[in-house]
């Protein structure tokens, strides 16, 4: 993986994880539904 991909991902993880609806489904246990969300979100 390169910098600038490794970079990449950490600014959209950041993104994600600041995000209210994945804050909702990681308080809800909602783990599959967290990953799907983080696949769609990179996509």
């Amino acid at each position: 993986m390169k910098l600038s991909e490794k970079a990449h991902y950490s600014y959209k993880f950041k993104k994600i994880t600041s995000s209210p609806l994945f804050l909702r489904s990681a308080l809800l246990g909602s783990v599959n539904g967290g990953i799907l969300y983080i696949i769609y979100a990179i996509l």
